[in-house]
This record gives structure tokens, sequence and C-alpha cells, in this order.
């Protein structure tokens, strides 16, 4: 995974940028949440300091930076240092997992989702979170992304590439739902909220095509290409 260093070596900072930024981080817990299964035991992959996996009741998490993990663990997530590309979990071990903007961290996003889908039970769904690359937040963040000691690394993709590497990888995608919508305006309206963003571009819709962040909920099917 890319980026291992910065996220260990500035873990604090990352962190913070979730508590300047809370409504946009609630909307894309909501875009997500609905995806959660109630029961069962879930995994975040790429779990970070715990924000997502604390939000929505996930108590296990893997990461390989160890500073995060430290803050996720004092949020009450059990965590385990590891790569996605290689999960120290039996197979089928799990009744879902999580991956939320870790695509664009890894060197091959299909060998993560062939580890994913292997430790997954079958017909258990796998719930990603991601920045669309096509999106005009998703296009800033590209274009700026050297400026940026988090993303500097980073490749991100559009919501069809990602389709696509799921139902190559064995997973079938049964909904997608999007929000933050537009970029933010530093002239917005009185109905401005954090970054500048319209409290109406921060809802949950459904499908994806205009939001910067999707949420999409894919099934493991019966047949893979592990």
């Amino acid at each position: 995974m890319w980026g291992v260093t910065v996220f260990d070596q500035q873990a604090e900072e990352y962190d913070l940028w979730f508590e300047d930024n809370e409504l946009i981080l609630q909307a894309e817990v909501n875009a997500l949440q609905t995806f959660i299964p109630s029961i069962g035991r879930g995994l975040e992959i790429g779990v970070g300091t715990g924000r997502f996996a604390a939000s929505l009741g996930i108590e296990l998490g893997i990461d390989p930076a160890r500073r995060a993990l430290q803050i996720a663990r004092s949020r009450g997530i059990n965590v385990c240092q590891a790569f996605g590309e290689r999960l120290p979990f039996e197979a089928c071990a799990f009744d879902y997992s999580l991956l939320v903007t870790v695509d664009p961290f890894v060197p091959d996003v299909a060998c993560l989702l062939n580890e994913i889908r292997r430790v997954l039970k079958p017909n258990c769904p796998l719930i990603l979170g991601m920045i669309d690359k096509s999106s005009p937040l998703g296009q800033m963040y590209e274009m700026h992304k050297d400026e940026d000691p988090f993303y500097k690394e980073a490749r991100f993709h559009t919501t069809e590439e990602i389709i696509t590497y799921l139902e190559q990888t064995g997973f079938k995608v049964l909904q997608t739902r999007q929000t933050i919508t537009g970029i933010s305006d530093a002239v917005a309206s009185t109905e401005q909220v954090q970054g500048g963003y319209a409290r109406d571009a921060l809802q949950i819709q459904e499908g994806h095509g205009k939001g910067a962040f999707i949420a999409l909920k894919a099934e493991k099917t019966a047949t893979g290409y592990i």
C-alpha cells in the first residue's frame, strides 16, 4: 500500500481533518450506513484511525499504519496491523467487510478485492466508499494531489472503473449511493455549511454520477477469479 509512512507519521493530522469537517464525515457515514448489515461479524480494511468503524459499529479493523491503529484502538476498535492484500484471516471468516477510500492507495486493486472476497462468506456484502475521480471534487483532488502529503501518491478511480474491478473479481454490484455534489464554494448562500458546501450538497442520493463520495454495495458471488 502506497502512503503508509505518511499515514503513520501524520496520523493525528489526518484524524483532525474529520473533526474540522464533521458534517462531511457524517454525510459519508450516512451514505454507507444503510448498506451495513445489522448483525454479523464485520471487518474494515484500511481502518485508519477508526472514524468509520466507530461510527458504523464495526468492531475489527486492519491497517498497515501503526500509529493510526493506536488511535483506532482508543475508539474501541479491535485492530490488527496488516495489508489488505494479505489478510491474516481464514477463508469465509466474515459476514461483511468495509473499504473506505482505500482504492487510491493500493498498487493492485484486483488483488485487494480478491483477498477481501476470500475472507467473506458466500453471498455476503462488501461495502465500499470512494472518491469518484470524474466528479468536480475528484478532479480537483487529482489536479492538486502533489500539494497534499496524503494524496501525493494516490491514484483515484472513477465509479465505473471500480465497478469493473468488482465484477472481474467475483462481486455483483447491488446498489450505489452518492453525496457531496459540486465543489466547495466560498461565496455560498446562508445555507452554507462546513467547507463552503451548501446543505443540500451533503444529502444522500441514489445512484452515482453526480456526487464526489460514492457508496457501493456489492455481493460476493459463487464464482470468482481467485
